[in-house]
Order: C-alpha cells, then sequence, then structure tokens
C-alpha cells in the first residue's frame, strides 16, 4: 500500500544530535548561543541610551531656541535681557552642549 509521504512522521532530531553531535560541541553552542544572548541585550541596552540621549539633546534643543526666541524679541523691543534670562539661557547652552 502506498502511504502519502506528509502522513510518514519526520525524523528525531533530538535523537540525531544525540548520535551524531559530541557532547563538547552541544556545549560550546550553548555557550555561544549565551554569548550571543548577552550581546543582544547589550544592544538593546546601548540602543535604549541612544534613543534617550537623542530625545535629551531634542527637548535642549527645543528649550534653547524657545529661550533665544524669547531673548529675540526682547532685543527687537529695545530691551535688554534680564539676568534671569541670560543665565537661563547659560543654563540652557550648558546642558545642550553637555548632552
Amino acid at each position: 500500500m502506498l502511504n502519502d509521504i506528509g502522513d510518514l512522521p519526520g525524523p528525531d532530531y533530538n535523537a540525531i544530535q544525540q548520535r551524531y553531535i559530541p557532547e563538547a560541541k552541544k556545549t560550546e553552542a550553548n555557550e555561544l548561543k549565551a554569548q550571543l544572548d548577552e550581546i543582544e541585550k547589550q544592544i538593546k541596552r546601548q540602543r535604549e541610551i541612544q534613543d534617550t540621549l537623542r530625545q535629551s539633546m531634542s527637548n535642549a534643543k527645543t528649550a534653547l531656541t524657545k529661550i533665544a526666541d524669547l531673548q529675540r524679541l526682547s532685543l527687537e523691543g529695545g530691551g535688554e535681557p534680564s539676568e534671569v534670562d541670560r543665565q537661563a539661557m547659560e543654563n540652557a547652552r550648558t546642558r545642550f552642549y553637555n548632552a
């Protein structure tokens, strides 16, 4: 009688591995997998750090732009920026450069 190949059970990969792959190679494969997992975690963490830095830079740029616009408007109106405004601008500039 002919059986459809799809009805036949597939190979037992665990049995094949146990029979043909030396224990040392299995151990090495497990160690490499653990190293790969650790590297992938480190890459993910670095991406999170980069995203946070990118967001911080964007926030600092926005703050710096707004403060500069306020100072520009003050100067255009004939006034001088107050000491508080100058200090705010300097703080924003410092945060931007440090980010």
